[in-house]
């Protein structure tokens, strides 16, 4: 029989990332810490000075005096079972630092540190993020090729479908239907989604074009640039009445994406420029279409209704990477 372990969740950043890991909030052994400062008025002094002075030097002597507030460093841990800390990477790259695993350490020797890595390698590949991966117990990525080349356990992106999930395509009224569906940021995808939206527009293609520019103004007929994030369950209710969903890539990045895990989870298909997508575990070209540039689309790929199933059992259920990481804990204290 395997340790009693309690989990800490830690270092995601966003509603979508939340929405990620809902699964977890019924786990009597799992505790998610979804702010880095629990205390509404130090958390905004905290980040007015790291926008101040983030890039100074005396930047790390600033940070000192909040390490006290720091939700991780204020938790108690348990006596009688093992505890373990997994960090997500978004906010650990940010804010989780050396210190915080020293101090941690000090708090509890026994504590495990596991990370799970959901961007790229290339951001990771600094000396002081080395440093920091050097002390984890065990480190997961959701890029196969990362797995292999730096030795990392493979996990897929983990992914929450709610109850509450299952009734939204309800509110969809009759005329609400579109055929393709995009959420996203703009930046290097912007001229691209434009080109395919014209393309769409020209052959009676109904879109649902939707970007979030982070500020910089932008204007284009038939495609929403907003500075306000869209709401997750706002995301949820446009997948639910769309045909297709519409995921374009950044450059150098090919990894497996939310859009990707809604596509499988909610059973629609999806249309994507990342070619790697046929090596993941729920490709199926009846319902995967990969291009290259906007004139390979097969509009014909979007429009056409038919019913689509991957099979979907939960298989991207954060509960299933917590039982993982469990049985390789058990594995390497054995």
């Amino acid at each position: 029989m395997g340790k009693e372990r309690h989990f800490y969740v830690t270092g995601y950043v966003g509603e979508g990332a939340s929405r990620m890991l809902m699964d977890l909030q019924d786990m009597e052994s799992v505790e998610l810490i979804e702010k880095l400062i629990d205390n509404r008025a130090m958390r905004f002094l905290y980040f007015r000075l790291k926008r101040a002075a983030g890039r100074l030097a005396f930047w790390p002597l600033l940070k000192n005096l909040f390490y006290p507030w720091f939700s991780i460093l204020r938790v108690p841990f348990h006596n009688d079972m093992e505890n373990c800390i997994l960090f997500f990477n978004s906010g650990f790259l940010m804010e989780l630092d050396m210190k915080v695993l020293k101090k941690l350490k000090k708090k509890n020797n026994g504590l495990k540190f596991i990370l799970y890595i959901v961007d790229p390698e290339v951001q990771f590949c600094v000396s002081k993020y080395k440093e920091i991966i050097g002390c984890m117990d065990l480190v997961y990525a959701i890029n196969k090729e990362d797995c292999g080349r730096f030795g990392y356990r493979y996990y897929p992106l983990v992914f929450s479908k709610t109850d509450e999930d299952t009734g939204m395509g309800a509110v969809t009224q009759k005329g609400e239907e579109t055929d393709i569906y995009y959420l996203g940021s703009g930046g290097d995808r912007t001229e691209v989604l434009k080109e395919i939206y014209n393309k769409c527009h020209g052959e009676g293609v109904k879109t649902d074009f939707y970007v979030h520019n982070n500020g910089t103004r932008q204007e284009s007929d038939g495609i929403v640039f907003q500075d306000v994030p869209v709401p997750y369950w706002e995301n949820i209710r446009r997948i639910t009445r769309t045909n297709c969903i519409l995921e374009l890539m950044h450059r150098e990045f090919d990894n497996p994406t939310q859009r990707y895990s809604e596509a499988v989870a909610y059973n629609k298909k999806i249309l994507t420029n990342n070619k790697k997508i046929t090596a993941f575990d729920f490709y199926d070209p009846r319902y995967m279409q990969v291009f290259q540039s906007p004139e390979e689309i097969d509009m014909a790929f979007i429009k056409n209704r038919e019913e689509v199933n991957y099979g979907y059992q939960g298989e991207f259920s954060p509960k299933l990477l917590v039982r993982e990481i469990s049985q390789a804990l058990d594995g390497k204290n054995g």
